[in-house]
């Protein structure tokens, strides 16, 4: 049974990885926040999530 909670855990985490895909989506994000200041990023980040 814990193997199969681990290999469902794994599958959803690889999933979330490939939609969201962080390496893509970073560059995005600082372009569209060029003019921020590091406050104002962070506060859009925790918005955001």
């Amino acid at each position: 049974m814990t193997t199969e909670h681990g290999a469902f855990a794994l599958l959803c985490l690889t999933s979330l990885l490939a939609i969201i895909n962080p390496l893509s989506a970073t560059p995005m994000y600082l372009a569209l926040t060029d003019g921020y200041t590091s406050e104002h990023r962070r506060r859009t980040v925790r918005s955001a999530v």
